[in-house]
Order: C-alpha cells, then structure tokens, then sequence
C-alpha cells in the first residue's frame, strides 16, 4: 500500500501539492479564506457559484487559492497555501 501511495504521488502530471487536503491546513487558515471569499464581488465568480468555493476550501483548499490567484486576487491568507 505504501509503494502505490508514493507511486501515486510521483506520477507523471501530479504534483504532491495536487495531493494536499483539507488536513494540510489549519481550521484557523480555511476559515480566514472562507471569509476572505464572502467578501469579494459575486464579478470574481462568474460562471461559478460564491458558495461552491466557500465549501470546497473545507475539501481542496489549494485548489481554491489557486482559483483566486489566477482570478487575480491576492491576500496574505494564500501565503501558507503558495508556501506550502
């Protein structure tokens, strides 16, 4: 089992960052995200739902960030999720 998980984590076009969960990050730093995102203009959401992305900081939180980051919001918030 632990040969397939680090064969997984090394395959061609995944990243270990692409592995990362919820488990990664602290409640403290979903939640100063989270209410980051309640703050922002419905605008950055186009084509997408506010509360979609709330939700799944609780689930791929990278994910996320990386949705906001190339939306072109910035925040200290996502230095932890940049960094890690």
């Amino acid at each position: 089992m632990q040969q397939l998980a680090e064969n997984l984590i090394q395959a061609p076009g995944i990243s270990s960052r692409d592995t990362l969960s919820y488990a990664d990050v602290t409640d403290e730093e979903v939640e100063e995200v989270v209410h980051f995102i309640e703050s922002l203009d419905d605008a950055v959401f186009r084509g997408t739902s506010k509360n979609v992305w709330k939700l799944r900081m609780y689930f791929k939180p990278y994910k996320v960030v990386d949705f906001l980051i190339n939306r072109g919001i910035k925040h200290r918030a996502f230095d932890r999720f940049v960094a890690g």
